[in-house]
Order: C-alpha cells, then sequence, then structure tokens
C-alpha cells in the first residue's frame, strides 16, 4: 500500500504534455514568436533557436526581428538569452540593431495561455486566417507549405459539385439506358475516386512529393480534365 501511495504521488505530480511545442508559431501581445524547440527543465520551460517578429509601431516605422539562442519564460516575463536584434530598412533588408546577453519582454498573459487561445491547425482556419498566417511566416522566412495546402483544398472545395457534375454527366448520358440504379452507382464510384485523389493528393503535398499550390487543387484538376475528356467523346 505504500509503495502505490508513492506511485500514486509521483503520477499526480508529474508535469503534463508541453503547453508549446517544438517549431511552433503563435502570437503573444504584439510579438509573433517562432520556437524552435522546447524542453522541460523542472518547472520551467526552455525554448531553444526562439525568433520573435515585432510588426513597426507606426505607419512609417519598420519591423523589428530578434532572434535569441534560449528563452524562458516566468511570472509573465519572458527573458531571452544571446540574442540579436535586427531592423529592416527602406530596401526591405535586415539591418544589424545590437547584440545582447539577455533581455526581458513582459507579457500580459503566460505564453501557455495565448498558445491554448490562439492555436489552431490549419484545418480549423478560415481563408483569412490561413492568408494571415502565412504572410506572418513569409516574413520571417519560414515555410508556410502546410497552410498553403489547406488554402488550395479550401478554395477548391466550392467547385467540387461543378466538377462531380461534369464528370458524371457524360457517363449517365452513355450509361443511363441500363436502367436508373447505374446513375447512382456511376455517382457513388466517381465520388469515391475524387474522394480518394484528395486524400492522397494532401497526403503527397504534406510529404512534399508534389507542391502544396498544386496538391491543394489536384482532384478539381484532374477531375476537370476527366469531365472535359468525357463531354468531348459524349459529342
Amino acid at each position: 500500500e505504500q509503495r502505490s501511495n508513492e506511485v500514486y504521488r509521483q503520477l499526480a505530480n508529474a508535469p503534463g504534455p508541453l503547453p508549446i511545442q517544438a517549431r511552433m508559431v503563435f502570437w503573444a501581445d504584439n510579438y509573433c514568436f517562432y520556437v524552435g524547440n522546447v524542453q522541460r527543465q523542472g518547472r520551467d520551460l526552455v525554448l531553444s533557436k526562439v525568433m520573435i517578429y515585432e510588426p513597426p509601431r507606426s505607419p512609417n516605422g519598420f519591423p523589428t526581428l530578434t532572434t535569441a539562442d534560449r528563452a524562458t519564460e516566468r511570472n509573465r516575463v519572458c527573458t531571452l538569452y544571446k540574442g540579436t536584434i535586427y531592423r529592416t530598412n527602406d530596401e526591405g533588408d535586415p539591418e544589424l540593431i545590437g547584440r545582447f546577453e539577455s533581455m526581458k519582454l513582459d507579457l500580459r498573459h503566460a505564453m501557455s495561455q495565448y498558445v491554448n487561445q490562439g492555436q489552431k491547425l490549419p484545418e480549423a482556419m478560415s481563408i483569412g486566417e490561413l492568408r494571415q498566417q502565412m504572410q506572418v511566416l513569409a516574413k520571417s522566412g519560414l515555410k508556410a507549405d502546410n497552410y498553403r495546402l489547406e488554402l488550395g483544398s479550401k478554395l477548391a472545395l466550392p467547385l467540387s459539385s461543378l466538377v462531380l457534375i461534369l464528370c458524371v454527366g457524360p457517363l449517365s448520358f452513355r450509361y443511363g439506358r441500363r436502367g436508373g440504379f447505374m446513375g447512382v452507382l456511376l455517382g457513388i464510384v466517381v465520388l469515391f475516386f475524387y474522394y480518394n485523389v484528395m486524400v492522397f493528393s494532401k497526403l503527397f503535398g504534406q510529404n512534399n512529393l508534389l507542391s502544396p499550390s498544386i496538391a491543394g487543387w489536384s482532384q478539381a484538376i484532374v477531375f476537370s480534365i476527366l469531365g472535359v475528356y468525357l463531354l468531348w467523346r459524349v459529342e
């Protein structure tokens, strides 16, 4: 019983999952953070390879980019260590402003709270949110392949009905005389292949086997070409 109580206390006091994940982008107040790696040291989180983008504070100002080897956060104060501050010039090129051994940023809330409030998967974002996230990543020099892939999928989705009709219509003209059930069967078969092309295109885009910009539109492109070909054969 004593041993079971010790195990229970260890489980109860064990830290939960990391609130901030590696290679994550999130907004905290007026700062956009990119975190390359995260480790737990006791009750503290240590962020490595940190990049912070700060938009210009005035219409005629310039954005600031701060990089740091590591950072810690405690009591809503983020401390950066061994960092460099850059500011873009009129041509948009970064200029070195200075280096620092440590620098503190005062935040209104804990970092984990910003992440929990603002973190969204690309699938849960709207088209406007995806474009905004892509702009933030582009300004930071980071890849936005997953967001570009999801944006293409969302833009192609409204065309799905038109593309399916374009494919099923000619097939129904050709095989519809065999009975009403044949038209339903053709629709199911076309929809099955359309869905699988969409799924595999997304997998190819996520694994860099296909350009993310093309992968999001692949099912619409493939079945549009197929539909035009079937219409030509019917004529």
